[in-house]
């Protein structure tokens, strides 16, 4: 008898939005009672990484909600290639018109209305199907009556009979009901909480026009189309009020007067003179596929008893780690423990998307294979070819829903991007005792090398892209508390998601420096702990009326100092404001000479951890004197003049005597000195 048509979008747009809808989706699948009766919830531009919002809402709607309502997803990309340029999330005319396109043909009637309505019919009728169900074609609109905020949050979600009978009450007994009218086509002020309009009819002048996507009127249009059409605009009145749940509260783009947009009402409803729209033959998105979701069965079990399927079970009653800078860099993660953390980033997304995999873990891709397979997922894992070095001994077949590609194609094919730093897993050494020790990022040296060189390769790839493709997302396990950190906090914007599950999620920064990432991509200690403590040393013992020398990583992170900074790669002339120094061990070597010499005339150093060295010219400060930390003590040997002369001269005499029987101790010493400041220490 009757489809409804909404729309809407997992934000956070007017008041309480999520108790609103469900008030709403509840009480009017109530007032539903013929077979073919619907509820069509197009979500519309919602991201790709979050569910639907009735999805996000399931949890409170009634069974029979969930049984009658069908949700259409307008994912992000088609919305951006039909969104015309307009400002707003969400398009309205786009969205009732992909959700009539999609309707029963079985219904006679489409009822256009919002998930912010509760509808009351008045005796003898007794639903909605049974106002409809004798009516003449035409359309038809009745009043919208205003709840206040403090009035429908005292109601349940998940009792809509007893919320009706509170609203028949409600409206004569708190004065609630006045009838607001407005010009004769639209009969009623806010006509878009209800118009009744016949299905055929709909179809016959093209729907909603696609052009209003600028907000508002939309309703207004059609009003006075449908008046064209049929010759008159017809009242409900006397069968069904309106009531709507006001949600002003907090303000919304299109409810403040000096920033919302606004539809022409000239051109779009005072000179329309024909009921079809015009230039929209393929309306709707007629020929694009979209998404379709019910909510009939419970998603959200089924996703737990899938994991139950794969996940074999711990035998312990709990794991343990350690977030600490003892851990740093340990790099490993249980794979079972991972599983549930990662899919959270995936069950969102179009079922036909690839997943690009940069990384080792043959366990975890079967693990996630196999939930994906059983989750109904048709696209591909691309996993690159030369990353993946499986346990020795162990199976190495992919399953079938993997594909071995070159970075080249995982980086242009993948849809979501998901890098793996962890190394925890690769083969072990076994030590006197015949125990497996654990792997560190020197075991698997060239592997992390290459790893980085694909994420710095693929980070530059995207943000070339950035303008002309919607952002994929970054999925990074094992960027937490590790040298995967440091690289990944310069280019991705991410969250800063919890240690234990071991995985950070974000899209490429917007204006990402190319040239310096891939000019400082050797630079491992640029971790979320060791710069950030630097920072927070200065920010704490240095005045706010003196400048200071920093990294130019500085640029990149988003923890500001008080004082003046000046990156020290970038200086040409001393500023005798500057008193402090934060210095990043593996640039020691390269420092301009002149500024060397003029921190070692005017500073000492006061801080020191894995990765960076701080010098003051503050007399009150401690100074590491004596206790001076080895790295430090052998900077202050490369950094001088003297001692580089000297190590430059050692090395040339080596390349000419390699043989020499103390050739070997003396290539010993002036390797150690490279070492110590050309690499992270970590």
């Amino acid at each position: 008898m009757i489809s409804i048509i909404m729309y809407g979008r997992n934000d956070c747009y007017g008041y309480n939005l999520h108790k609103r809808a469900s008030i709403s989706l509840n009480c009017i699948s109530e007032m539903l009672t013929d077979t073919d009766d619907e509820i069509i919830f197009v979500d519309c531009n919602t991201p790709n990484d979050m569910p639907t919002f009735p999805e996000a809402i399931a949890d409170t709607l009634i069974p029979k909600t969930r049984s009658v309502l069908r949700v259409l997803r307008l994912r992000p990309e088609v919305f951006a290639k039909n969104s015309k340029s307009s400002p707003l999330l969400v398009n309205e005319p786009l969205s009732r018109n992909v959700g009539l396109r999609r309707s029963n043909k079985a219904n006679k009637w489409i009822l256009s209305t919002n998930p912010d309505m509760v509808f009351i019919t008045r005796p003898p009728w007794n639903s909605l199907s049974e106002v409809a169900g004798d009516l003449p074609a035409g359309y038809y609109g009745t009043c919208r009556i205003d709840l206040p905020e403090s009035l429908w949050e005292s109601m349940e979600r998940s009792e809509p009979s007893r919320n009706l009978s509170m609203l028949a009450r409600w409206g004569q007994r708190l004065h609630l009901n006045e009838v607001v009218y407005s010009r004769n086509t639209n009969i009623f002020d806010g006509p878009g909480d209800f118009q009744l309009m016949p299905r055929e009819q709909l179809f016959s002048i093209n729907g909603f026009d696609e052009r209003m996507v600028l907000g508002w009127h939309v309703d207004s249009n059609i009003c006075i189309r449908m008046h064209l059409l049929f010759g008159e605009t017809n009242s409900l009145l006397d069968r069904v009020l309106g009531y709507h749940c006001c949600h002003t509260r907090t303000a919304t783009f299109l409810h403040t007067n000096s920033v919302r947009t606004m539809n022409d009402t000239q051109f779009f409803v005072e000179r329309v003179t024909e009921p079809a729209a015009q230039g929209q033959d393929l309306w709707g998105l007629a020929n694009t596929e979209i998404e379709e979701i019910s909510l009939a069965s419970n998603h959200n079990r089924s996703l737990w008893q899938i994991l139950e399927d794969v996940l074999p079970g711990m035998s312990d009653p709990y794991l343990a780690s350690c977030y600490t800078l003892a851990s740093y860099d340990s790099l490993d993660y249980d794979t079972e423990h991972l599983l549930p953390h990662l899919i959270n980033y995936l069950t969102t997304t179009p079922a036909t998307w690839n997943i690009a995999y940069y990384g080792a873990n043959l366990r975890l891709l079967r693990l996630l294979a196999d939930f994906l397979s059983m989750w109904g997922f048709g696209g591909k894992i691309l996993v690159q070819e030369d990353l993946l070095i499986p346990e020795e001994g162990s199976d190495q077949n992919l399953p079938a829903l993997c594909a071995l590609v070159t970075q080249e194609e995982c980086s242009e094919d993948g849809d979501i991007l998901v890098f793996d730093s962890g190394i925890d897993h690769f083969r072990k050494d076994l030590n006197r005792n015949s125990q497996a020790e654990c792997v560190g990022r020197g075991r698997a040296k060239a592997w992390t090398e290459k790893l980085r060189d694909s994420f710095v390769s693929c980070a530059i790839r995207e943000s070339n892209r950035i303008n002309e493709y919607p952002p994929r997302k970054f999925v990074l396990i094992g960027a937490v508390n590790s040298w995967f950190e440091g690289l990944t906090s310069l280019c991705i914007d991410h969250t800063l998601t919890p240690y234990c599950s071991h995985i950070r999620h974000g899209f490429i920064k917007p204006k990402l420096d190319a040239k310096f990432i891939s000019r400082q991509k050797n630079n491992f200690a640029w971790t979320g702990w060791t710069f950030e403590d630097a920072l927070q040393f200065a920010k704490k013992h240095f005045r706010a009326d003196v400048a200071g020398l920093v990294p130019d990583l500085y640029k990149y992170r988003d923890l500001p100092l008080k004082q003046p900074c000046y990156p020290y790669e970038d200086i040409s002339e001393w500023d005798d404001n500057i008193r402090f120094a934060i210095i990043f061990k593996s640039d020691l070597a390269n420092l301009k000479p002149w500024l060397v010499k003029r921190i070692k005339q005017e500073m000492r150093p006061v801080y020191t951890n894995d990765a960076f060295v701080c010098f003051s010219s503050d007399p009150e400060l401690e100074y590491l004197g004596r206790r001076i930390p080895e790295h430090i003590f052998w900077w202050w040997m490369n950094a001088h003049p003297v001692w580089r002369r000297i190590r430059s001269h050692v090395s040339s005499v080596l390349a000419r005597h390699p043989r020499s029987w103390w050739a070997r101790p003396a290539r010993l010493v002036v390797n150690s000195m490279r070492r110590i400041h050309r690499k992270s220490p970590a």
